[in-house]
Parts: C-alpha cells; sequence; structure tokens
C-alpha cells in the first residue's frame, strides 16, 4: 500500500484510528492525564500526540477534553 495507490501513507492511516479512538475515549469521559492517553495508544510520548491530535482535530486534547465536559 504505497502513497502513489492510495494517496496516503500506512502510518498516516493508524494514526487516524489511534486519534479517532482517543476522542472516543475522551467522550466517554476518560479520567486518566493526557500522558496516560497518549501511552494507551502507543504514541512515543504526549507531546507526539498532542501535536497530531491538535493537527486533526484542531484543538489540544486538553482543550478537547475541557469543552466535553463543559
Amino acid at each position: 500500500m504505497r502513497p502513489r495507490y492510495v494517496g496516503t501513507t500506512p502510518e498516516w492511516v493508524l494514526n487516524r484510528y489511534r486519534i479517532h479512538d482517543a476522542i472516543t475515549d475522551l467522550d466517554d469521559g476518560f479520567s486518566g492525564s493526557i500522558a496516560d492517553l497518549a501511552a494507551r495508544y502507543a504514541w512515543f510520548d504526549q507531546a507526539h500526540f498532542t501535536r497530531e491530535f491538535t493537527e486533526l482535530v484542531g484543538v489540544p486534547p486538553s482543550d478537547y477534553r475541557s469543552r466535553r465536559l463543559a
């Protein structure tokens, strides 16, 4: 599955699935830290997770959580 055939890489697809799973956890009231959430979905560290999350969702995971709780 190369980018020229599908238009994206397998890593991009997997990262999107992991972000969507993290969003589901936050929507369901995940009570751990953002670092715990990053570790749960096997991100290298919280900074990488936060950067990818923000690129996809438009806000950092901590802001997303705050908005969902409001």
